[in-house]
């Protein structure tokens, strides 16, 4: 279902830590909806009204974006699986957070 665009002008201008917010909210509704797997930024964008350039200026990757989720989790593994995500994907992600604990 696309949202309708004509109502996006009369939205309030948003932070950008608000815009990160209502990416990762609607990221989150998908995932646990549809799965990581079968969630594709195309739907996170259509739920959102917005294009995919929009949500790739926010998050270069998908698995970013997860790491957004989930990187507070107390039980990193337990929250990806909760999303939907298994395997090689937890591993990446995983790869991921220690690469941006090292930076």
């Amino acid at each position: 279902m696309k949202a309708d665009h004509r109502l996006r002008k009369y939205r309030l201008p948003l932070s950008k830590d608000d815009k990160r917010d209502l990416i990762l909210s609607a990221a989150r509704r998908l995932f646990m909806r549809d799965g990581f797997h079968e969630t594709s930024m195309e739907d996170i964008a259509d739920a959102l009204g917005h294009t995919k350039p929009f949500i790739y200026f926010h998050f270069e990757s998908k698995e970013r974006l997860l790491l957004a989720l989930v990187a507070d989790a107390d039980d990193f593994d337990a929250a990806c699986r909760w999303l939907g995500v298994g395997g090689k994907t937890i591993r990446r992600v995983r790869a991921l957070a220690l690469e941006e604990a090292a930076e």
